[in-house]
């Protein structure tokens, strides 16, 4: 996998992608699902300052090739730690030269080994573990067992293949169990495959399914149902990965927030896969209102954070209520006014009215008293 992911041991793209935020990783608790050989793992352990970080992968095989290479990282940069030389030194001394016999009676008996983890928090190589195991719970009803526990949990470029081996259910469940996991502001760093690429693993199983060995062994008989297994879960599927997003973000999961983190500069377009981030609310479960499909609505960057949608609309709500009132006062008020004012203008207008009559009734007697007498006068003239 790694060979054609990183050919010529280049560094993965994926740590340069996480290098531009070192603050995610720094002095945090970190689980790596699907660790395979362990590069990425150890690369943030050693280089991101993480307090500790578990690997975990379902191939055992993988896993102790992931321990395996622990020691090749250590060498590769000089480390303040005594070596294993010095280590080795050491535990020949006896015992009684670090434990007086005072110290039992003061501090109680030691730790039986492998009961107390000394090594967390001491840096690598010892803030790195790996461990074999399956994700995927046998039975739902053991989510409700799960404790918060990570404050980063690591997804990257493994959820087609637990979606092809325990189908919709399976992936649905795994992310709901990594949501339990993450501590209150903790973080979900996925990176899913798209669908294309479910086809070309379904193409192969299709023609594995299709071929019958003449000699099988028992471990060939649970490859050819793994294999039969997954060729029925790919044609099942219904949670398509452009689903995942909604779904982690909805009352089914609960996460707050999700956003971008970049875009590992592959020269394979298939690599170049988006690394998202979703966010686990810091507000206590009763503290928080469930999300909608209205609120959850890809926006450009950074995603709001839907628990306060509904909040949000009550007091938006609020002020329309307000501002309703207020226009029904002012339209009560203004109608007043009209009322007011056309009966002042009415009252105005018939006053004038009187006034110009009697005003032109004026005018037409003076003019009636100075109008000149034509008959009159000629009979005067006469005279």
């Amino acid at each position: 996998y790694y060979g054609y992911r990183n050919p010529n041991n280049e560094i993965d793209h994926r740590l340069r992608v996480f290098s531009h935020h070192p603050y995610l990783f720094e002095n945090k608790d970190i689980l790596d699902i699907g660790c395979n050989i362990g590069h990425i793992t150890l690369s943030v352990a050693r280089d991101f300052g993480a307090r500790s970080i578990t690997g975990i992968d379902i191939d055992q095989k993988l896993i102790s090739i992931a321990r395996k290479n622990i020691k090749h990282y250590v060498k590769t940069v000089e480390s303040p730690r005594p070596d294993e030389a010095q280590v080795a030194k050491l535990s020949q001394i006896k015992s009684s030269e670090f434990f007086p016999i005072s110290m039992p009676i003061l501090y109680g008996a030691i730790d039986i080994p492998g009961f107390h983890d000394t090594r967390k928090g001491r840096g690598f190589p010892n803030n790195v573990t790996f461990k074999q195991c399956n994700y995927v719970l046998e039975d739902d009803n053991f989510l409700a067992l799960e404790q918060p526990q990570f404050d980063v949990i690591l997804c990257l470029s493994i959820t087609k293949w637990i979606h092809l081996n325990w189908g919709d259910s399976g992936i649905k469940q795994a992310f709901r169990r990594m949501y339990a996991q993450l501590r209150p502001g903790g973080k979900l760093i996925l990176e899913p495959q798209n669908w294309a690429s479910y086809k070309s693993k379904k193409k192969i199983n299709e023609t594995a399914c299709n071929f019958t060995p003449v000699n099988t062994s028992d471990d060939d008989d649970d490859e050819d149902v793994e294999l039969e297994t997954i060729y029925k879960n790919y044609n099942s599927i219904e949670f398509f990965p452009e689903k995942f997003r909604e779904y982690l973000l909805s009352p089914a999961v609960g996460f707050a927030k999700s956003e971008i983190l970049g875009y590992p500069p592959h020269q394979s377009r298939g690599f170049r896969r988006p690394i998202q981030v979703f966010t686990k609310s810091t507000m206590f479960p009763s503290e928080r209102v469930e999300a909608t499909p209205s609120n959850i609505t890809p926006n450009v960057g950074v995603y709001s954070d839907s628990i306060y949608h509904k909040i949000e609309v009550a007091e938006a709500n609020e002020n329309i209520a307000e501002d309703l009132k207020l226009a029904e006062d002012m339209e009560v008020d203004t109608s007043q006014s009209r009322i007011k004012y056309k009966s002042e203008t009415n009252a105005s207008g018939l006053s004038s009215a009187e006034d110009k009559n009697e005003k032109e009734s004026q005018e037409n007697s003076v003019s009636e008293l100075e109008e000149p007498n034509d008959k009159g006068n000629i009979s005067g003239d006469n005279t």
